[in-house]
């Protein structure tokens, strides 16, 4: 992945593209440049605006030119499988590919490695799912799409490339069974369609890609609540200028209407009735409102209302150890909400039309986890799930980042998550500067790593973002505010709620064991180094204000 600031471009590096020989003739001219896989050199345009925001806001959007590689899904897929034979990958089981057929390689190396098999077209879609890329090129025209993108930016050096990271098998396409090409085809038949619709010409307007034409879930909009549910039976426009004749037509719409109406199709005897209506002369606008009149009408329309409408899916968001489970507990105390905290992943599997739920996560960016299609089970399951992100109401809770690395730092000292886990050796210091170990951290710092969520979450003006402290010293009026954006009132009085927390008093106990975690001149410096570079120059808005005050009077050494 390259950005460059002098030449205004962004190479987005697909897996097995060239795109090691196109990275070794631009990198001279990026400013940044992430080449290997363990920085985040294949990571997605998604991934790129939220996390190189600050840098890509130097360049004016009109002037930036984003491109990439795509591939024929079966040539990746072969050679994927070549290159993964190779015995440099011994050291690594569960990449390794040598003791497999290919056969196995599609059921077992493609389960545990899925990150890898990911339809390509997601690297080219930005945050709103909408095809971010100016040039994507079909890796079968490459040297043709090399040209356009040399005069387009001004680089020769495209012109004559080497060749970089050859694959190191041997096995071939022509051997494939037809089993294994369907496949591969079912699997990547978004990037077919990618192919034969997008690439290999100038693309302008960030078109919206909707996989074999579907319009997603993601793109309804949910609008407000409807007041006291009833349906307007009056008024509606009667159809004119239909073409077909009315025996014609008949069995068409009525079959339509139902399924819109009532998500089935009608039975033979109601199919045959609601025909013989209309050819009896009754009007496409009075069939309509006898079935928005049907009581089987009414409770879809109920549950319908409470999935895309009124619903209250709240989905509490947080970089961790910032008070994350002191912001649900307190909705749980005061608002009536459910007791049980999922993850992004449970709503998805909790009753299909259960109107309120309470979620929590520490997604690096809005719809993270939507990049990840390993951990979904199913379609459906993603579906389900993505519905309720998207129609649900976020809250992000921020906290002074000097405490929330220092809590962080004796969490992960104390192992209480093991993918955290650090040496006890390791100084408060080296910490805070070492590579972050969270997902969608690659190439980042801890402290950059924070400041990044920060500016991903906090100046989206369609979650709340409530601050730790606020919560401590004003608690009445932030949860006014929190009612406010959920649009449910605050109880009377807080209902007793178990605790949801985790190693609330681990930083105390640390502590009085006789630790020490001091937060020196050199540390405080790093932090406001990283927010003001991340954050680019002031005013920050309503972060401002707390920002100066969390800088300028660190905690005091322990």
């Amino acid at each position: 992945m390259l950005i460059s600031l002098s030449k205004k471009f962004v190479f987005v590096a697909n897996l097995k593209t060239a795109s090691t020989a196109i990275e070794k003739a631009l990198r001279p001219l990026a400013e940044l440049a992430l080449v290997e896989s363990r920085f985040g050199k294949h990571q997605t345009f998604r991934e790129i605006e939220t996390r190189f925001a600050w840098l890509l806001n130097l360049i004016d959007p009109k002037e930036m030119f984003v491109f990439g590689v795509i591939r024929d899904p079966v040539d990746y897929m072969v050679s994927l499988y070549n290159s993964h034979t190779d015995p440099k990958f011994k050291a690594n089981p569960r990449l390794y590919a040598g003791d497999l057929d290919f056969e196995g390689f599609l059921r077992e190396w493609t389960v545990r490695n899925a990150d890898q098999i990911k339809q390509q077209y997601l690297h080219f879609l930005d945050r709103n799912g909408r095809i971010a890329a100016n040039y994507i090129m079909s890796y079968s025209k490459l040297e043709e799409g090399l040209r356009f993108v040399s005069e387009r930016i001004g680089v020769t050096a495209l012109l004559s490339l080497g060749r970089e990271n050859r694959s190191h098998g041997s096995f071939q396409v022509s051997s494939l069974s037809a089993g294994q090409r369907d496949w591969i085809e079912a699997h990547f038949a978004p990037d077919r369609e990618v192919l034969k619709t997008y690439c290999d010409r100038l693309l302008t307007g960030r078109p919206l890609f909707a996989p074999n034409g579907q319009v997603d879930e993601t793109d309804i909009n949910a609008g407000s609540a409807l007041p006291d549910q009833k349906i307007p039976t009056a008024g509606l426009p009667v159809a004119t200028g239909l073409s077909e004749s009315a025996d014609q037509l008949a069995p068409q719409l009525v079959q339509a209407l139902f399924r819109v109406l009532l998500h089935r199709d009608p039975d033979d005897v109601t199919l045959q009735e609601r025909i013989g209506r209309i050819k009896k002369g009754l009007s496409v606008d009075s069939i309509l409102v006898e079935l928005l009149k049907s009581a089987e009408f009414a409770k879809k329309f109920a549950k319908f209302s409470h999935t895309y409408v009124s619903s209250h899916h709240i989905f509490v968001h947080s970089h961790r150890r910032s008070g994350t489970h002191f912001l649900l507990d307190t909705i749980r105390a005061w608002f009536d909400v459910p007791d049980r905290i999922h993850s992004i992943l449970n709503p998805a599997v909790a009753p299909k039309y259960e109107p309120y739920s309470l979620s929590k996560d520490h997604e690096p960016f809005r719809a993270f986890k939507f990049t990840q299609d390993d951990i979904w089970r199913t379609p459906d399951h993603l579906r389900r799930a993505r519905r309720r992100y998207n129609t649900g109401i976020h809250i992000y809770i921020v906290r002074n980042p000097l405490e929330v690395l220092r809590s962080a730092y004796i969490f992960d000292i104390s192992g209480e998550e093991p993918n955290f886990k650090i040496d006890p050796k390791t100084s408060f210091f080296e910490y805070l500067t070492a590579s972050s170990l969270h997902q969608g951290g690659a190439g980042l710092n801890r402290i950059d790593y924070w400041a990044t969520h920060v500016n991903s979450w906090y100046y989206d003006e369609s979650v709340l973002s409530v601050h730790y402290d606020d919560l401590k010293t004003a608690l009445q009026h932030t949860l006014a505010v929190i009612s406010e954006h959920l649009g449910l009132p605050v109880r009377e009085s807080a209902r007793d709620v178990i605790s949801s927390g985790v190693a609330t008093n681990l930083t105390k106990t640390f502590l009085a064991g006789g630790h020490s975690v001091s937060w020196d001149d050199s540390a405080v410096a790093a932090v406001r180094s990283s927010v003001e570079r991340i954050l680019g120059p002031k005013p920050w808005g309503n972060l401002e204000p707390y920002m100066d005050k969390w800088l300028s009077s660190p905690p005091p050494s322990t």
